[in-house]
C-alpha cells in the first residue's frame, strides 16, 4: 500500500479569468479546504521552504508566484505577449497590488 503525501496548505494552480494571474502559467495558491494560510503570498512562501523553486527577476512578472520551469517561462513570455495587462512594471520583489486589487 502505498502512503498518500500529506495535503501541506499550499496547490499548484493555473488561473483562467484572473484579474491578476497570468493565463495558463502554474502558479502557487493556498489551499482553500485547509487555510494554513492567511492568503496566495504566505503559501507560496511556504511552498519554497518545502523545495519549490519559484521564479524571481523575470521582467514583468512578480516574484516568488509562478513555478520556475522551463515551460512555465515559456508560457508566461507567450502570455504576456498576448496578454500585456498582465504585466507587472513594478521593481522585482514581493508581489504588489495593481490597482487596489489583493494578492490573492
Amino acid at each position: 500500500m502505498s502512503e498518500v503525501e500529506p495535503r501541506k496548505g499550499y496547490v499548484f494552480a493555473v488561473a483562467d479569468g484572473s484579474d491578476f494571474y497570468i493565463p495558463n502559467a502554474v502558479h502557487v495558491e493556498r489551499d482553500d479546504e485547509l487555510f494554513l494560510f492567511e492568503d496566495d503570498e504566505q503559501a507560496a512562501k511556504a511552498a519554497e521552504e518545502d523545495g519549490v523553486q519559484l521564479i524571481y527577476n523575470m521582467d514583468g512578472v512578480p516574484d516568488g508566484v509562478y513555478l520556475d520551469t522551463v515551460e512555465n517561462r515559456e508560457t508566461i513570455l507567450h502570455e504576456l505577449k498576448e496578454n500585456p495587462e498582465y504585466r507587472i512594471d513594478t521593481p522585482h520583489g514581493a508581489p504588489t497590488q495593481q490597482e487596489g486589487q489583493q494578492f490573492m
